[in-house]
C-alpha cells in the first residue's frame, strides 16, 4: 500500500514537471528571440531528461506523433557530432553540411525515429550531451564567429526541442 502511494506521488510530481516543460515549449515557440531555445528551454529539457520521468520508456508505449528530424535519432546524432567537430576544429559550421541538414530534415512518425529496443531516455541523452558540447564550443567563440554560428546552432536546438516535446506529450498519455 505504501509502495503504491509513493509511486503515485512520483507520477504526480513528474506529470506536473512535464506539463511545465510543454508550456515552456509553447512560450519558446512563440518568442521572437530565437536564442530562447539555447537558454531557458534547453536547461528545462536537460532537467527533464536527467530526471527519472523517462526511465524505462520505450517508443512503442508512446502514441503516434510527428517529429521534425534528420532521418532518425542515429542520423541526427551523427550530423550533430559533425557540427560539433566543425565548431571545435574550424570555429564555424560548414554551410554545405548545414544546407544538407536543413534540406533532408522532414516530419516523421515518432515510431520510425527511435530505436524500439533502446530506452528513449538513453537515446535523447546522447543528443543532449552533444548539444551541451556544442554550446560549450560556441561559448568559447568570440566576435564575428559567435554572430555567424548562432543561427546555425539554433536550428539544432529547435529540432531537439520538437523531439523532446513530442516525447513529453506522449509521456502524459502513458501514465
Amino acid at each position: 500500500m505504501f509502495k503504491k502511494f509513493i509511486r503515485w506521488l512520483m507520477k504526480f510530481h513528474y506529470r506536473r514537471e512535464v506539463q511545465q516543460l510543454i508550456m515552456q515549449y509553447k512560450v519558446a515557440g512563440s518568442s521572437t528571440d530565437r536564442k530562447v531555445w539555447i537558454a531557458d528551454y534547453f536547461n528545462a529539457q536537460d532537467k527533464f531528461l536527467n530526471s527519472a520521468a523517462l526511465n524505462d520508456l520505450y517508443v512503442n508505449s508512446l502514441p503516434s506523433a510527428p517529429v521534425y528530424i534528420y532521418n532518425d535519432i542515429e542520423s541526427t546524432k551523427k550530423i550533430f557530432e559533425q557540427f560539433l567537430s566543425q565548431l571545435v576544429n574550424n570555429a564555424a559550421i560548414n554551410t554545405n553540411l548545414l544546407g544538407e541538414f536543413m534540406q533532408n530534415s522532414q516530419s516523421s512518425s515518432i515510431h520510425s525515429v527511435f530505436k524500439e529496443d533502446v530506452d528513449i531516455k538513453e537515446q535523447l541523452l546522447e543528443i543532449n550531451k552533444i548539444l551541451k558540447q556544442v554550446l560549450a564550443a560556441y561559448e568559447k567563440q568570440t566576435g564575428s564567429f559567435k554572430t555567424m554560428n548562432l543561427p546555425r546552432i539554433i536550428a539544432m536546438f529547435e529540432m531537439f526541442a520538437i523531439i523532446v516535446n513530442r516525447v513529453a506529450e506522449g509521456y502524459l498519455t502513458t501514465e
